[in-house]
């Protein structure tokens, strides 16, 4: 890069994407046999 120049990244998701990566996730954990605490709340 120049002299002088600094690098940015900017990512932006919609919520829903990060709720289907959540939900994905939780259920490949529980899947693995292993006990997993999961805790919500509205």
């Amino acid at each position: 890069m120049a002299s002088g120049v600094t690098g940015s990244v900017s990512v932006a998701l919609h919520p829903l994407v990060i709720l289907n990566i959540s939900d994905h996730w939780i259920r490949m954990r529980s899947q693995e046999g292993r006990p997993v605490q999961v805790i919500g709340a509205l």
